[in-house]
């Protein structure tokens, strides 16, 4: 896990050195802001034809910088005020906890049960049997892969809950276990339990046929602003 954090940190780190390097060049504006867009984004496709969607990823965002010449430097800044602004304006007020006993409510409708959030790294839940239980992934930059196989499922229904900007999202799923799936991705491919799509804004929505009456059930809400989403059984 360190090394993927480490990983992806570097590559943060290279796109900011590439900005200020052609900033410090002084390239003529023309090849500043319309041919090396045109490039990175030439180079990006060949990275999404080649699943490689991190790297891509990263190209598309730097033509976007280039193009509309963003500073970068001011995006950072703005960024962190939102961040921080966001997370003071989400924190629960004492008195409010209190009357809520000790069960701990989250105030926005697309997040349930334990919140668990990363900006830049991965996220597994593939590595040894573990209690699945509502759950809300907030991730940034990075992978999220949970194996349902190994999970020990409750009685009624679990949601679970990933939202991503750049990434694939991985969910295997036991033969046995009654699934509804709702999966969307702005640029990037589909892959859930059989049915696939591929391109821009696509969306697949699914339940297997004895969901309602199931006793044990998961509910997935998956969405991707960049990557793969892939939902299949093991």
């Amino acid at each position: 896990m360190q090394t993927q954090n480490n990983r992806y940190i570097g590559l943060a780190i290279i796109v900011i050195g590439v900005i200020i390097l052609i900033n410090s060049l002084q390239i003529h504006a023309f090849v500043s802001r319309f041919l090396l867009p045109v490039i990175f984004v030439a180079i990006g496709l060949h990275f999404y034809r080649h699943h490689h969607r991190l790297l891509a990823g990263i190209l598309f965002g730097l033509a976007i910088i280039l193009f509309f010449k963003i500073n970068i430097f001011g995006l950072i800044v703005a960024g962190l005020f939102i961040y921080f602004g966001y997370n003071m304006l989400k924190k629960e007020d004492p008195d409010d906890e209190y009357q809520n006993g000790n069960e701990k409510t989250f105030h926005t409708h697309q997040s349930v049960g334990n919140v668990k959030k990363s900006f830049i790294g991965e996220v597994h839940y593939t590595h040894a049997r573990f209690d699945l239980e509502d759950l809300t992934i907030q991730q940034g930059i990075g992978d999220v892969k949970i194996d349902l196989t190994k999970a020990i499922i409750k009685d009624g229904e679990t949601v679970i809950i990933v939202n991503g900007w750049v990434g694939d999202i991985d969910i295997y799923v036991p033969y046995d276990l009654n699934v509804s799936v709702d999966a969307s991705v702005s640029f990037g491919d589909l892959k859930v339990l059989g049915q696939s799509e591929g391109g821009v804004n696509r969306n697949i929505s699914i339940r297997t046929a004895q969901y309602e009456e199931s006793s044990k059930k998961v509910k997935l809400i998956l969405s991707l602003f960049i990557g793969d989403i892939d939902v299949r059984y093991l």
